[in-house]
């Protein structure tokens, strides 16, 4: 599909949704990834069982691994968003697009009627 001119900007609808289904799916997965690294390697207690370290431990492990998984999670979620957002406007582009192909039709032999 041809890009679509907005002002001095080329649109592509087709590369729009390239672009959001990367994000809906593998930005998001590896958010996902680097979720599970921090909460279970990051923010690992073990290793701190010395009597002055036990707290760092209780900390780890009540404290960070919770905020960092919700900090994932909510990143996780922006990016499915992002990319459904990029997807629906890919589609709207594209509708455009054939909107004004098939009123060029209609006129016949592509010239618009005003």
């Amino acid at each position: 599909m041809a890009g679509i001119s907005m002002g001095k900007t080329q649109v592509d609808p087709k590369e729009v949704y390239n672009c959001g289904n990367y994000y809906s799916t593998t930005v998001s997965q590896n958010f996902y990834t680097i979720r599970m690294t921090a909460e279970f390697e990051g923010c690992n207690p073990s290793g701190f069982e010395a009597l002055l370290l036990e707290p760092l431990a209780l900390f780890l492990d009540q404290v960070a691994k919770p905020a960092v998984g919700e900090a994932f999670e909510l990143a996780q979620k922006k990016m499915v968003s992002l990319g459904d957002g990029l997807i629906s406007a890919a589609k709207a582009y594209g509708l455009t697009d054939k909107e004004a192909a098939d009123s060029v039709q209609q006129t016949g032999g592509g010239h618009i009627a005003i």
